[in-house]
């Protein structure tokens, strides 16, 4: 009987729970994972990368060194309480870059960003660039001044991106701006500024059209068939919709503080009032080696009778006489031009120097 009651028992048992589906209930729910806090949130304090706790970039792949591909993107991770980082993940990166990308960052470790005192879980993005630039020619002998985007001569072939990637700058067109940069006769490119229309372009945006831009070798510009320095210019395309006067008009307020009226019958025309010495000293370097030459130079003096904007518009001279003439120009102060009410106003000059060997 004590058998037929314990059969009895587990029967009434399993018929239970086959009725209400014991054998199939889930586990309770887990709790809810916090979700990661977004940069920008008030008060939060965003994670900082310690120095030295990896390389200072990820590795080139082999690949891409042998085959000179350059390219950026951007890693979209979570930087974890504890100062790690994970849920990785590349926004367009191109595979043979993908991996290193991820690879390098999971060995990072981070300052945790913090919200109220208290470390806390952070979505974060870092930009991604690899350059492997074609080789280029290496050019000797003293840096040209690039010329003024304002000076810059017809006859002056433009430089020209090559093995940029991608092949166009990594922005949609909603946001309007013109970047500014130097290349110069090897190629680089340095200088770089942004100027942006109305609409603000995104930090993030902004960090990965400069990281675009410092993966693209330019073939220099030339002038007279040598290669010459520039200060060149990018414009993203605008939407159909954008409002045109007010980039317009934008674009006069900026390029009006750096234009200045040549002189004319109308200005009284600015005079060197404090200048040591009285004209541009002969580089000893250059008359021991009998370099002679006419520097024709064109400057702005601002009201305050200080010069500005100094360039050069014959780029044949060697570049030591030029150099020469924009630092004395530079520590010159001058009495500035005035209009027929009298006032002080910016006004742009041409004036040559000449340099000649006398006994």
């Amino acid at each position: 009987m004590r058998s037929l009651g314990a059969g009895w028992a587990i029967a009434v048992s399993l018929s239970g729970c086959l009725v209400a589906g014991c054998a199939h209930t889930p586990p309770p729910p887990s709790p809810a994972q916090p979700q990661p806090h977004s940069l920008g949130e008030t008060g939060l304090i965003p994670p900082r990368l310690i120095e030295g706790s990896c390389a200072l970039a990820p590795p080139d792949p082999k690949e891409a060194e042998a085959k000179h591909l350059s390219g950026v993107f951007w890693l979209d991770f979570v930087v974890r309480a504890d100062g790690t980082a994970d849920s990785i993940e590349p926004a367009d990166a191109p595979a043979i870059f993908a991996e290193s990308g991820k690879a390098w960052l999971s060995s990072c470790r981070f300052e945790p960003g913090t919200l109220a005192g208290k470390p806390v879980d952070v979505r974060s993005h870092k930009v991604i660039a690899f350059r492997n630039p074609p080789p280029l020619p290496l050019l000797m002998g003293d840096e040209p001044p690039p010329f003024d985007p304002l000076d810059v001569p017809a006859s002056v072939t433009p430089p020209e991106p090559i093995a940029c990637a991608p092949l166009h700058a990594p922005w949609d067109g909603q946001y309007p701006a013109e970047i500014d940069f130097t290349v110069h006769r090897d190629g680089r490119v340095s200088d770089v500024s942004v100027h942006e229309g109305p609409v603000e372009i995104p930090p993030r945006t902004k960090e990965l059209l400069l990281a675009w831009l410092d993966t693209c070798p330019f073939t220099p510009a030339r002038y007279e068939d040598k290669p010459v320095s520039v200060r060149t210019r990018i414009v993203n395309r605008f939407p159909r919709d954008y409002p045109w006067g007010e980039a317009v008009q934008a674009f006069r307020e900026r390029t009006a503080k750096i234009a200045a009226p040549s002189l004319s019958a109308d200005l009284t025309p600015p005079l060197p009032l404090d200048c040591k010495p009285g004209h541009p000293p002969y580089p000893e370097a250059a008359r021991q080696r009998g370099v002679t030459g006419m520097v024709l130079a064109g400057y702005v003096v601002e009201p305050e009778g200080n010069v500005t904007h100094v360039s050069l518009y014959n780029p044949g001279v060697p570049w030591i006489l030029f150099r020469t003439v924009r630092e004395w120009l530079v520590a010159c102060k001058f009495t500035p031009a005035r209009d027929s009410d009298g006032r002080a106003v910016r006004a742009r000059t041409i004036q040559p120097f000449t340099f000649k060997i006398t006994d």
